[in-house]
């Protein structure tokens, strides 16, 4: 699956924000899902 910033924002939504299960949900590795919200930073605020 591609990253956009609509797929990543529902990712996140559907695993209440947790990085590791919303790659697993796109299909994707953790570290491209981190560097994607690295260039998106107003798309995730870690605690």
């Amino acid at each position: 699956m591609k990253l956009t910033v609509k797929n990543v924002t529902a990712a996140l939504r559907q695993t209440r924000g947790v990085v590791k299960y919303a790659a697993v949900a796109l299909g994707v590795h953790r570290s491209a899902l981190w560097k994607f919200l690295q260039r998106h930073p107003e798309l995730y605020e870690p605690d």
